[in-house]
């Protein structure tokens, strides 16, 4: 029987279900594009996935979470793109 996830530090939970930080941004800005779609009656959120799959991984900065909510709102013309997201 082996150890449950919670028991050994969470460290056998980790090693299975890796995700990288590509991964990450992108499901994070999906979701936050359904979402968006969902409260706007819109259906933007496959175009707006699109364009953030366009951007490299190595462009995506370590907080993945929030360069997704930034690039949410830059999508919603609330801020000015930023330098990684312009490939500068």
């Amino acid at each position: 029987m082996s150890t449950p996830p919670c028991e050994d530090g969470g460290e056998r939970w980790k090693s299975e279900a890796s995700v990288n930080k590509r991964e990450r941004f992108l499901l994070f800005v999906y979701l936050g594009a359904l979402a968006r779609d969902a409260s706007r009656a819109t259906a933007e959120s496959e175009m707006i996935a699109g364009y953030a799959a366009r951007i490299p991984e190595r462009r995506i900065p370590p907080n993945a979470v929030n360069a997704a909510k930034v690039y949410l709102a830059v999508m919603d013309d609330q801020t000015p793109p930023h330098r990684w997201m312009l490939g500068r």
